[in-house]
């Protein structure tokens, strides 16, 4: 009973070792781990979502003490099962001081299509951790910022958000103040369903905001839009792109 015992733990180890690549060399390192995915209305974002800068898959998981670097797997296949199948290398990271080197963008993902991610830390002389845990995420259509217009101004008192978004889902308003380094969010709204239009950041409806918009002063904003999974976790999404504004 305990060699059938050993014999069986010994093949889930070589099963795991060909995640990372066949003649991969297992090292004591541990198991990368994902950064959890916060709510879409979080003040501080986290976890696998839409890159507004690039478009891309956002990810993001906690260093691996003694790794010299973390590669990024990915599929976009399942099998009957709906289990993910052939997962490709498509990122390396090298650690670094200098560097964030617990993230990544996939900047080639494209919507419509669902991707499984996982993660493995890589030791300076070659070994392989045993992989993270799988996420998956998918990108859906941007919205696009229409109002107020990007890099205009607009009067204390009057600003007000418009956007155009394809239809389903829900939505949430993010304004942050630039001249805080890194920014710094003033609003962010509870999500709500894509047919309300044009709400007004001095109305306030949801009491999230945490100033007044000051004369003067620069301002960037954007939409997110997503759907959710039964648990209330979001499992698709997009982010516009940034917009500016002035207020008078």
């Amino acid at each position: 009973m305990k060699i059938t015992t050993a014999l069986m733990l010994a093949g889930m180890v070589l099963s795991l070792a060909g995640c990372v690549g066949k003649g991969s060399m297992i090292s004591p390192l541990g198991r990368p781990e994902f950064v959890p995915q916060s709510s879409p209305d979080s003040a501080v974002e986290t976890g696998i979502r839409q890159d507004p800068n690039t478009g891309g898959i956002l990810l993001q998981w906690y260093g691996t003490a003694g790794a010299s670097g973390y590669e990024v797997f990915r599929s976009d296949t399942t099998d009957l099962n709906n289990n993910a199948v052939h997962f490709t290398l498509i990122i390396n990271v090298i650690s670094s001081s200098a560097l964030n080197d617990t993230s990544a963008v996939d900047r080639l993902a494209a919507p419509g299509i669902k991707y499984h991610y996982y993660i493995v830390a890589v030791s300076s002389d070659g070994g392989h951790s045993l992989p993270s845990d799988t996420i998956n995420y998918e990108l859906i259509d941007r919205p696009t910022l229409t109002a107020p217009v990007n890099g205009g101004a607009v009067s204390r008192g009057a600003a007000s958000f418009g956007w155009v978004n394809p239809s389903g889902g829900y939505t949430v308003i993010r304004v942050e103040d630039i001249s805080a380094e890194p920014p710094a969010p003033v609003w962010v709204s509870h999500s709500f369903q894509t047919f309300v239009l044009y709400p007004s950041y001095q109305d306030n409806f949801d009491g999230t905001a945490t100033q007044q918009l000051v004369s003067g002063q620069s301002y960037r904003w954007r939409i997110e839009r997503f759907d959710l999974d039964a648990t209330g976790r979001p499992f698709d999404g997009a982010a516009s792109a940034w917009g500016s504004f002035t207020v008078n």
